[in-house]
């Protein structure tokens, strides 16, 4: 809850946001570069060294971005979950969650016959869950980056709008997505009720015609490809970084 509301203070805030912090994976804008190079080692050999191993990640960024977001992003949850219950000693929720994966595990017994088959299926099932992952990816990612000065200059509805992008949905599709594809007004409007988020999108969309700041919707096959193009330019432009100034 902490890191979530962190999130939403300050959005995409380069190497701030937490939830959006991958070093040495992903490079979302350029404004990242100098953080990047400020989590290197100081002595020029090991910081030449650190430097290539970080352009290796990124120069394939667009390739590895949808099978890490997918195949990682449901295990990364649950170990998030985990210690953050360990480390605040909340008993009830670990009750809870142990609760839950002996049920699972119970029911995988009982279905399938052989532990090759239920580790598949767990692999499949996780992998699928995944595709959650990205949507909250994309709902962010290759937006716009500011720094703290920036954001205040910009005051708070131009400086979400800017940082956030909802997915356009159909009747038969939105019920994948359980409201994550409003991200413009969950932002805004915080506590309020996933199912009640479409019913205030139009006096947002209004509101934001009325003082011309562009409202970001697109298609989710659209958003993943303008963020794998994003990524791409993004990792050529790494390319040309001197780490040692």
């Amino acid at each position: 809850l902490e890191e979530h509301n962190l999130h939403h203070a300050y959005t995409l805030r380069p190497h701030a946001d937490p939830q959006f912090r991958y070093f040495p994976l992903w490079l979302q804008s350029v404004k990242e570069i100098p953080h990047w190079l400020a989590e290197l080692p100081s002595a020029p050999l090991p910081r030449r060294a650190a430097w290539r191993v970080v352009q290796c990640l990124t120069r394939v960024q667009h390739l590895t971005f949808l099978p890490l977001a997918m195949i990682v992003g449901r295990y990364n949850f649950l170990a998030i979950s985990w210690a953050y219950a360990l480390r605040r000693r909340q008993w009830a929720d670990l009750a809870a969650m142990a609760l839950h994966v002996g049920w699972f595990g119970a029911f995988l017994w009982a279905l399938l016959p052989g532990m090759s088959e239920r580790l598949l299926f767990v692999a499949v099932h996780y992998a699928l869950v995944g595709v959650l992952h990205v949507q909250l990816l994309l709902s962010h990612l290759c937006t716009q980056q500011f720094t703290a000065d920036e954001e205040a200059a910009l005051g708070v509805l131009r400086f979400q709008l800017a940082t956030t992008r909802n997915m356009r949905t159909c009747w038969w599709d939105a019920w994948f997505h359980g409201g994550l594809e409003m991200q413009i007004e969950h932002h805004l409007f915080p506590q309020l009720p996933r199912h009640r988020l479409r019913a205030v999108a139009p006096r947002v969309k209004a509101l934001a015609a009325r003082h011309g700041i562009a409202y970001l919707e697109t298609d989710f096959g659209e958003a993943v490809a303008l963020c794998l193009r994003q990524l791409g330019r993004l990792a050529v432009e790494l390319a040309t970084v001197n780490p040692l100034g």
